[in-house]
């Protein structure tokens, strides 16, 4: 059944993934922003769920579904690089130099940033 969940999760993710694709200035001087954006706002997500899925006592299957499934399909390495190669393959030294280490910087920052995103219990009246 957990595959399932993050099977199901992976279907919306993937294809909001490749949606982000088609916006305009999704690449810019060669810098592919749609990625890089995709990636930092997964980042930041995934934090966010991880900071509060104890504290609102989440259900492991909607962890998978959310964290694993939409979140992990949403964001991709491998997509990031694809596109350094891709960058220095075309000579492109600086923007893929510039790319890769901005990517890891931002992706760290927005998970740490979603870690400290704690949101607050209702209280009961």
């Amino acid at each position: 059944m957990k595959y399932l969940y993050v099977g199901m999760g992976g279907m919306i993710g993937s294809s909001l993934r490749y949606g982000l694709s088609f916006m305009p200035y999704s690449t810019v001087h060669s810098f592919p922003f749609a990625t890089f954006f995709t990636n930092i706002l997964g980042s930041l997500l995934l934090g966010v769920l991880v900071a509060n899925s104890k504290r609102f006592r989440i259900k492991a299957e909607y962890q998978l579904f959310f964290g694993t499934g939409i979140i992990g399909s949403f964001t991709t390495l491998s997509a990031v690089s694809a596109e350094t190669a891709r960058l220095l393959v075309e000579g492109n030294y600086l923007i893929g130099f510039i790319y890769v280490l901005s990517s890891i910087i931002s992706g760290f920052l927005g998970a740490a940033l979603g870690l400290k995103i704690r949101f607050k219990q209702k209280e009961e009246s």
